[in-house]
């Protein structure tokens, strides 16, 4: 379910997150997928991952970045970060898009 009882009435969960059923607090909606809690303008939120992160749980835990020659899409489907191509790295984590994938020592790029 997407609501909780409030003192008076069912509330909804904030966009993007749920509750189990019977829920009775705002605390017990949890984010999806992809999206993590953000309390910073003092209200209950989710927000989507920042770019060159993912969470694959439902929950309000951290996003984190991706691995080291990976870069996270910007609508992932299936697997939340993707290896760069063969003889491609990057150069630090949290990437987000395949051209900050750089040829590896060695390795020569395509024009």
């Amino acid at each position: 379910t997407d609501q909780y009882e409030g003192s008076t009435a069912y509330l909804s969960c904030p966009t993007f997150s749920t509750s189990p059923l019977g829920s009775s607090f705002i605390t017990d909606c949890a984010c999806l997928a992809g999206y993590t809690l953000d309390t910073t303008l003092g209200q209950y939120m989710c927000v989507a991952c920042p770019p060159g992160q993912y969470k694959t749980a439902l929950g309000n835990e951290a996003c984190v970045d991706a691995p080291v020659n990976t870069f996270v899409p910007t609508d992932p489907v299936g697997s939340p970060y993707i290896s760069c191509p063969a003889h491609t790295m990057t150069l630090e984590p949290a990437r987000w898009h395949p051209e900050q994938c750089v040829c590896e020592p060695g390795a020569e790029g395509v024009d």
